[in-house]
C-alpha cells in the first residue's frame, strides 16, 4: 500500500530531520538548549506517530470513500510537484493554523506546541491530534486541487518534514535573505514569540508568501531571537499531559488571532 510507504518515510524524515538539525545545533547555537526538554520531547514525538500512523491511513480511506479526484488533474514533472504541492499545502495550513489560534477547542491542543519554551529541532513536538485534523484541513483539500502520484509522495513528505524541523531549530544556521520564500527558524521562532509585537504573526510553515499576501508577515533583524513560551500554560510534564492536552482547563486556553499574553511574561 502506498500511503504506508508515505508513512514509512515520514518516520525516517522525522528521525533524520531531528539527527541533521540537532548537529547543527550542537555546532552552531543559537541559545541554550537543555538535554531534558530534548529527550522529554522524544518520547512524545514517538507518540505522535501513532497519530501520524492514522491519519495516513485516514487520508487514504476517504479519499477512496469519497473518489475525489484533483481539479487540475495535469501530470507535473517530480521537481515541480515538490515544490508545488508543498506551496499549495501550506495555504491549507495557513488558514487551518489561524484557525487553531482563534477557535478555543483547536487552541486547547495547539497550545501544547506553543507552551514549549525550550523551542529547538527535537523539542518541537506537537499534540498527536494535529496529524488527523490536518488530513481535513490540508491533505485532503490538497487532494482536491492537484495531482501527486503517489511515486513523488514521499519525496514531498520529506522535503515538508525537513522544513518542519529547520523552522525550530536552535542554531545559528538559517536561510538568510530566502526567508522572503521560505520559512525559517528565525522567521518562525517570531510566532513562537512572548514579545506582543510579534503576536499574530508568521503562520506559515513552508513558505512566508502567504503571510506577507494576507498581512502577517514579520521579518526579524539582524540578531532579534525573543523568547517563546506561553504565561498562562506550562510545557507538559508528562506523558499523561502531553496526550490528554491537560496542563491547564481549556477556558483558560482562549485566544484570538493576535493573542494575549501578560506584558509582564517571564521566561
Amino acid at each position: 500500500m502506498v500511503w504506508a510507504g508515505v508513512y514509512v518515510q515520514h518516520a525516517a524524515t522525522l528521525l533524520g530531520g531531528v539527527l541533521v538539525f540537532l548537529a547543527f545545533e550542537l555546532a552552531l547555537p543559537r541559545s541554550r538548549s537543555g538535554w531534558a526538554g530534548r529527550l522529554q520531547a522524544a518520547v512524545f514525538l514517538i507518540v505522535s506517530l501513532a497519530g501520524a500512523t492514522s491519519a495516513v491511513f485516514l487520508a487514504s480511506a476517504l479519499q477512496g470513500a469519497l473518489h475525489i479526484e484533483p481539479l487540475i488533474s495535469v501530470r507535473l514533472p517530480w521537481p515541480v510537484a515538490v515544490l508545488l504541492a508543498p506551496l499549495i499545502g501550506d495555504l491549507f495550513y495557513y488558514w487551518f493554523h489561524r484557525a487553531q489560534h482563534a477557535v478555543p477547542a483547536l487552541w486547547r491542543f495547539h497550545s501544547v506546541h506553543h507552551a514549549i519554551r525550550d523551542l529547538s529541532a527535537v523539542n518541537s513536538y506537537h499534540h498527536w491530534t494535529e496529524e488527523l485534523l490536518r488530513v481535513f484541513f490540508v491533505t485532503l483539500p490538497l487532494a482536491a486541487l492537484i495531482r501527486i502520484d503517489y511515486a513523488v509522495l514521499p519525496l514531498v513528505a520529506f522535503v515538508m518534514g525537513l522544513q518542519g524541523h529547520l523552522i525550530h531549530a536552535n542554531t545559528r544556521v538559517n536561510l538568510g535573505p530566502l526567508n522572503r520564500l521560505l520559512g525559517d527558524n528565525r522567521t518562525h521562532r517570531v510566532h513562537h514569540s512572548t514579545e506582543e509585537r510579534h503576536f499574530g504573526k508568521n503562520y506559515g510553515s513552508f513558505s512566508t508568501v502567504w503571510d506577507q499576501l494576507f498581512g502577517t508577515a514579520y521579518f526579524p533583524e539582524r540578531g532579534e531571537w525573543p523568547d517563546v513560551g506561553l504565561a498562562n500554560r506550562p510545557e507538559a510534564a508528562s506523558l499523561r499531559e502531553y496526550v490528554l492536552a491537560s496542563a491547564q482547563p481549556p477556558s483558560s486556553a482562549r485566544r484570538g488571532l493576535r493573542p494575549s499574553r501578560p506584558r509582564n511574561y517571564q521566561n
